[in-house]
């Protein structure tokens, strides 16, 4: 809250003193006794703006603060966790070494077995793929005689379609 008191003070009387020079500045004010309300008024929701901004910069600083000693918390329950991990090394240790090897033994096993399986359905899939391309030859040839006498007639028809419009023009 100390942030929020500091704030209301200071917004409160940055907006009186606002208040008051502007009056003073013009000449329609300068005299009137209504310069005081306005001043108080004006300086009474400055302070409540700078109040709310004061509050919300204190929940945010505390939430860094928060965050600053979790990660600090974390820290030394980890330096806790270290400690007890140096104590039981030696015989982990030993535990590790011998898990170590027997996941090595199983993973080479594995692989052996994955790349085995791989060759078996490249073998299978290239038979396939060879007669996927032999056909894709064929109707790529097939599809080019066809393009080629649907362009001739296009052709035709469009020397008929000229023909007729230039002897509509010559008429």
């Amino acid at each position: 809250m100390g942030k929020a008191v500091k704030y209301a003070v200071i917004a409160g009387t940055v907006g009186g003193v606002v208040v008051v020079v502007k009056s003073m500045r013009s000449p329609d004010e300068a005299g009137s006794g209504g310069v005081a309300k306005k001043a108080a008024t004006t300086a009474a929701g400055a302070a409540v703006v700078g109040g709310l901004t004061g509050l919300v910069l204190d929940r945010r600083t505390a939430r860094k603060l928060a965050r600053k000693h979790r990660k600090l918390a974390a820290a030394v329950a980890a330096g806790s966790i270290v400690e007890a991990a140096r104590s039981a090394g030696p015989k982990l240790g030993r535990k590790a070494r011998k898990a170590a090897r027997k996941t090595h033994k199983a993973t080479l096993k594995a692989a052996t077995k994955a790349t085995a399986k791989a060759a078996r359905a490249a073998a299978k899939a290239k038979p396939a793929a060879e007669l996927a391309r032999e056909r894709a030859i064929w109707l790529t040839d097939a599809a080019g005689t066809q393009v080629e006498h649907a362009a001739g007639l296009a052709r035709g028809k469009a020397r008929r379609a000229v023909d007729v419009a230039q002897a509509r023009l010559a008429s």
